[in-house]
């Protein structure tokens, strides 16, 4: 969850992607955290003015951010998400990995699509 503490910085954020890599995980899911109404989060947020909107939008926690935190802007989480998401998804190590466990070319061809809605929309 990127964004999760007020005191996330590009390198906590980037040092999670090292992490998932070093334990060679098969799959990951990063996504920027999304403040609910109703929650303690919720409620710092509101209090310290981090919204970047006046109030709770819904979002693709995917893609797009309502955050602007001391150390890390919206923009700066949305890239890093994307950046992760490449860099993790795309590494020869999980490429290889993952190569090995299609049992058909239409599998392999359902994954291809797969990771482009993810990587692009």
């Amino acid at each position: 969850m990127i964004g999760s503490s007020p005191l996330e910085t590009k390198e906590t954020v980037r040092h999670t992607l090292r992490e998932a890599k070093r334990l060679k995980v098969d799959q990951v899911m990063f996504n920027i955290v999304s403040p609910f109404p109703g929650t303690e989060f919720y409620r710092l947020c509101k209090e310290n003015g981090w919204l970047a909107t006046d109030d709770y939008v819904p979002t693709d926690v995917q893609r797009e951010s309502i955050l602007n935190l001391p150390y890390l802007s919206s923009r700066q989480m949305e890239r890093l998400l994307f950046q992760n998401n490449i860099r993790f998804f795309l590494s020869p190590t999980f490429i290889v990995r993952q190569l090995s466990r299609f049992k058909s070319f239409s599998e392999f061809r359902s994954a291809l699509k797969a990771l482009k809605i993810k990587l692009f929309g």
